[in-house]
């Protein structure tokens, strides 16, 4: 029996990504509840495959909190409905980036999802089953929550950032399978969990809705916090390193410098990986981070084209990031650098350009990702360019059914719309990139020794549906037969 139970879904099989992110926002609200006195339990079905009817009336929750992504908002609808089905008396809550952004859409046509948590959530959560177990259910006086009364919806004011994230406890990895998460060290076969140090970022790109999401306020933890945290993980499980998972670990000088004084003062022996910034680091402090431990950065760069780059409010210089790439080699750090296309007004000409730049930078970086096309997200200004220049409908809402043919064709999920401009969507890209795919990969990527190397990595069963269907694409394509034949197979093996 607990008092709150957490569902966190799990991707859809055939289109979701491989690797099995640890719910980490939840594992945090959980470890406040936990620390505030309260019984609680979570599913992740990332891990978990228990049924999600037994495990309701097992634990028999007042209040049910369901997270999840725009890519798994699907399921977390699914397991509301599950929920209102199992345990009609139990309060639904959803929360998350996701949540965060469409609060009234989900309220006005998920019935089953009675409150919304807006933002940063411990605090709000935390309220509500106070007011629950306490019968008193006085919703208006919780910040930062929106919800259903009678048939208005209310948003209350926003609840206020903590400012202190030592005040948290360290996120209840406890109520997870721990040892069910596949997360891997890029570049090697080390076993890691992933950390996260700070909160926040103040630079506003216009893809991503973290800014949105946390207010332009940037916090974070203290070196000492972070450093007890991961000799604690060390010490319960066995892995060799750490994926810190802020937006930008090296936005703060101050904080990067204090976490790896902190590591190597205690002589913390772990590898890890972060991502950084452009314009946040110099030769001196990648040095310090690699005698820290850290092996390898991300760096995220978009787009070469300096029109590009301020469009999107990269706040970055191409100068820059090439520095960056010359530091990290002369000093032995692994490298992977982002890129993307299909900005807000990027022409075909300028995506043609992201790609001969990301076929120079293999010689320069351990790893290319992208480029990719960009995908429209809630709370970001790509969301309110494509709905004001029509790239979106009218009536479009995220809580309706959606599902792209068009988005698999480009390899991309089929539940989160892409955005394809006039000039350069569909017809372009596809053409476009099937052809400089096939000339990147195609001589390469079904060599016998390259297979083995994929296929031995394989840990479940949702990483050998996610490589065979990629095989099977690959292989079409060698072949130079049209693509809508992988359907086929695909169809055929029940993929």
């Amino acid at each position: 029996m607990s008092d709150i139970a957490f569902i966190y879904p799990s991707q859809n099989d055939k289109y979701g990504f491989p690797e099995n992110m640890m719910p980490l926002g939840i594992c945090w609200i959980a470890a406040f509840l936990e620390q505030a006195g309260f019984v609680v339990k979570i599913l992740d079905q990332q891990v978990d495959k228990e049924d999600i009817e037994s495990f309701l009336k097992r634990e028999n929750p007042k209040i049910v909190g369901i997270g999840g992504t725009t890519e798994t908002r699907f399921e977390s609808f699914a397991i509301a409905e599950k929920v209102k089905k199992t345990n009609p008396s139990s309060l639904v809550v959803y929360g998350g980036p996701h949540a965060t952004f469409t609060a009234e859409d989900t309220l006005t046509n998920i019935p089953s999802i009675d409150i919304v948590v807006i933002g940063e959530g411990e605090q709000s959560f935390l309220e509500i089953c106070r007011v629950v177990f306490e019968n008193t259910f006085s919703f208006h006086t919780i910040k930062g929550i929106c919800y259903r009364q009678n048939d208005d919806i209310i948003h209350n004011p926003s609840q206020s950032r903590l400012r202190d994230l030592d005040c948290l406890p360290f996120p209840a990895r406890h109520l997870l399978k721990v040892d069910r998460y596949n997360l891997k060290m890029d570049f090697s076969d080390f076993h890691a969990l992933s950390v996260i140090t700070s909160r926040g970022c103040p630079i506003n790109c216009t893809f991503c809705s973290a800014s949105s999401l946390w207010g332009k306020n940037y916090s974070t933890r203290s070196p000492a916090n972070v450093a007890d945290e991961i000799q604690d993980l060390m010490t319960k499980y066995p892995i060799q390193g750490i994926k810190f998972f802020d937006s930008t670990l090296t936005l703060s000088k101050k904080h990067i410098t204090g976490l790896c004084n902190e590591f190597i003062r205690r002589r913390v022996d772990f590898k890890w990986e972060c991502e950084v910034r452009a314009d946040t680091v110099d030769e001196s402090l990648l040095e310090l981070m690699r005698d820290a431990g850290c092996y390898y950065i991300d760096v995220g760069l978009e787009s070469p084209n300096e029109r590009t780059l301020k469009n999107i409010n990269k706040k970055i210089t191409l100068r820059q990031f090439e520095k960056v790439l010359d530091w990290a080699n002369t000093l032995g750090l692994k490298t992977k650098v982002f890129l993307t296309w299909g900005h807000p007004e990027e022409t075909l000409q300028e995506g043609i350009e992201t790609w001969e730049y990301a076929k120079q930078l293999k010689k320069k970086v351990s790893k290319v990702s992208g480029p990719g096309i960009i995908r429209i997200y809630p709370g970001t200004y790509v969301e309110s360019f494509a709905r004001s220049h029509g790239y979106l409908p009218k009536n479009f809402s995220w809580s309706q059914p959606y599902f792209s043919q068009q988005n698999i064709d480009l390899g991309n999920s089929p539940f989160t719309p892409l955005m394809l401009q006039k000039g350069f969507g569909y017809k372009e890209i596809r053409k476009f990139t099937y052809a400089l795919w096939s000339e990147e990969h195609r001589n390469t990527i079904l060599r016998k020794k390259h297979i083995i190397k994929k296929f031995s990595t394989i840990r479940t069963s949702k990483e050998f549906k996610y490589h065979l269907n990629s095989l099977i694409d690959m292989v079409i394509w060698k072949l130079g037969m049209n693509p809508n034949l992988s359907k086929k197979i695909k169809s055929i093996l029940k993929l």
